[in-house]
Parts: structure tokens; sequence; C-alpha cells
């Protein structure tokens, strides 16, 4: 078979795109003169936004991956070849399609599946761009080899260049908010709570909040380099949907960011709908661009004000002031199940719910089960801690809770 080996310029073509052959056009199928022929295209690009990868080079990389390997935020080119559907009128407002480093499809097609528009635009919204066979495009997202043999990006990949055209317009879009004034958490709801069901805000924001609990397991985050998070600002909660470290790093370890951190979070909101229940999050894309470690400017155990349970529940709301409470055990699951540290603390002025309780300050982190083990904590035992006054749906909750002591 003849192989004819093709130049690809994706920001110029002075030809008219053509589909692939499985695809049909409503005015019927032009005539190719390559037909049958194998297009044969040189891996080439470093996956990055200024060099992305051909197609080529894509499908020779993700095929290097094990099943259950993710690769993050790789960009790569290549034009649309195939669409397998495209929801335009449901809930959901993404499309599988599929790209080649040719406009026919002639050198092989690259699964996109279930991913969204240009700049992250939902294909269900109002004024969206609507992809179409023959579109040149850029694309973000995170790629894997599906049980080993089908080469991927990831749901929620998004298009950051169409047709020579960037998100944006090419320049920097416009922020909800900005690094030195960011928004709260509470301005970031509202913002959510205008959206359509599984909708996305057009603009990335920038979210002040403090790390209320950290949801991926240490091993997952080793392996799949980012994690999800919950920020608040003591009232309202956020989901950070797999996000990135400073500088949009990835994340290698756990202890990497803590339950107390303050962070500013920027990344596009969005309001994740599934079975009736509504979870509003930083959608995945997101990334710190500043932290102020739990105890460096807001508390520490030196400082903090010794309370009873009632002066505490008395107090106002806050992640800047730090309190010490002693108080006995109640209500903790002694099966090993809870990971976090969840219970009741008592004193004989009442009792408050402590959301998450980790090792001493200043020392290695633990998992709340070998605090447990180290320090003798059950039920009935009597201890002091610290950690600031937040609410959640109306019930106050000590955040951010360090032990201190175990009481004699």
């Amino acid at each position: 078979m003849k192989k004819i080996y093709y130049l690809i310029a994706m920001a110029v073509t002075a030809f008219t795109f053509t589909s692939c052959e499985d695809v049909p056009e409503p005015f019927g199928q032009p005539v190719n003169p390559n037909a049958g022929e194998t297009v044969v295209v040189e891996p080439a690009g470093s996956g990055t936004e200024a060099d992305p990868y051909n197609v080529a080079k894509l499908t020779q990389v993700t095929k290097a991956l094990a099943d259950g390997d993710v690769v993050n935020d790789v960009y790569a080119k290549g034009y649309v070849c195939q669409i397998d559907e495209i929801d335009t009128s449901g809930s959901y407002g993404n499309s599988t399609y599929w790209i080649s480093d040719d406009p026919d499809g002639k050198s092989g097609k690259y699964e996109v599946y279930r991913g969204v528009g240009l700049g992250g635009q939902k294909f269900n919204e109002a004024g969206a761009t609507i992809i179409k066979v023959g579109d040149a495009v850029t694309i973000k997202g995170n790629i894997k080899n599906y049980k080993g043999t089908t080469p991927e990006y990831d749901s929620g990949s998004i298009i950051v260049e169409l047709n020579g055209v960037k998100a944006g317009g090419g320049g920097n879009a416009e922020t909800i908010g900005t690094k030195e004034a960011p928004i709260t958490v509470a301005k970031a709801l509202e913002y959510i709570n205008a959206l359509a069901d599984n909708g996305t805000t057009d603009k990335e924001a920038y979210v002040e909040g403090t790390i209320k609990q950290i949801k991926t397991s240490d091993e997952n985050i080793a392996k799949y380099k980012n994690i999800d998070y919950v920020i608040t600002d003591g009232t309202n909660d956020i989901t950070v949907f797999r996000g990135k470290n400073l500088n949009n790093t990835d994340f290698t370890a756990a202890g990497q960011i803590n339950v107390g951190d303050k962070v500013v979070v920027l990344g596009k909101l969005t309001k994740y709908v599934k079975d009736s229940n509504t979870t509003p999050e930083i959608a995945q894309g997101n990334y710190i661009v500043s932290i102020v470690p739990a105890g460096s400017g807001g508390g520490s155990s030196s400082d903090a004000q010794a309370v009873t349970v009632a002066q505490f529940n008395a107090a106002a709301v806050s992640t800047d002031v730090w309190y010490q409470l002693t108080g006995t055990i109640k209500n903790m699951k002694e099966d090993g199940s809870d990971l976090y540290g969840n219970f009741d603390l008592e004193d004989a002025t009442g009792s408050v719910y402590v959301y998450g309780l980790l090792s001493e300050k200043g020392g290695a982190k633990k998992k709340f089960q070998e605090l447990v083990a180290a320090k003798g904590l059950a039920n009935g035992k009597k201890i002091t801690i610290i950690g600031t006054r937040g609410e959640y749906q109306g019930k106050i909750e000590v955040l951010s809770a360090y032990f201190v002591k175990v009481v004699e």
C-alpha cells in the first residue's frame, strides 16, 4: 500500500476538510483522491500548552500507560474526524468525538471521551460553539489507557483553541475576584446557585477558604497527583474537585496540604448534580495560588484561648481565632472505621462536635487511627484539643482540630 507522508500545519490550511468515512454528511461524501492510502505522521510535541502533542505522539504516550494510570493536563492538537455524540439539549453538555493528525482520519484516530467545548463551555449552554467534523482543535485534559486497550482523553477535557481561535479570544479571560482580593466561599456559592444543574461558570474564580476535609486517600494522592478536598469559611463549604498544588503542579504525596490550611484556589465554579444531590464545586483544572499553613498565622496551641464548651459554642464563627477545649470523648467509632476523627467532646457545660482530629501541631501528621493507638483514645477518655469555631447547616463544629494531650 502506498504511503504518503504529510506535514500537518494546524494553524493554516489551504484545502477543504473532509470527514471520516464512517460519518455521514448531509450533502453526500466528497471523493477523496487518497482513498485507501495510509497517512503516516511522525510523533511530535511535548504535550505542553506551548508545544502540544500531535495525535501520533499522544497515542504513543497513552499506549505506554498501564490501566489506571492517568497523566494530567496534557495538551494535544488535531482535527475532529468523527463525532459519536454531542449533548446539546440534555443535562451534561459534553461530546464524545475523535481527533486525527489528518482531516480524513487516515493516520489513526484518538478518542476524546465526554469532553466539553471552547474554554470549558458546555455544548448545551446558550451560544455555545458546536464542534463539527473537520474542525482544528487544541485540547487540554487528562489522558489514560482505558482497560489497557483504549487510549483516550478522560471525561472533562476542554478545547483551548478551535480553528485558530483561542479560548477567551486569545487573551487572558476576566476572572471572578483576583489573587489579591479573592471571593469568599459564600460569594462563590451565590455564583454556583445561579447556575443550571451541572452548569459551569465561563470565568475562573479566585476563592479563599480554609481546608476542612481531605477526601482523597494517601494512596490515590500519590497515584493520581491531585486531591479532592473541602474548603470552608466556617459556615459554608465547597468541594475542590481534583485540585492541583501551588502553581498548577502535581501533588506527589499526602501532607502537602492539611486541614486548617488557608488557601486561595483558582478554577471554574460548577453546580454538580447527580441523583438529585447537589454538590457545589470548584471544577477540575483548578489549582492553589496561595497557601497559609495551619497555625502559621492564624493560631497555635501556644496562643489558643482556653474556654469551656459553652463559651466555645457562644463564640463567633472564625477560622482565625483558636480555642483550647478540654472534655470527654463521646460517640467515637471504636471499630477503626473512622479515618478522620469525628466525635463529640463533652464537659460540664455542654457538648460540641469535633470535625476531624489531627496529631499534635509541629509533629508528624498521623491518621486518626494511628493517633488513637498512640494515645489510647476511646470513648470516656478526657483530652485537651485546640481548634477554630465553625458551623455547618446550623450545627456548631470544632474545625482544624489538633490533639494536645490526654488529661490524666
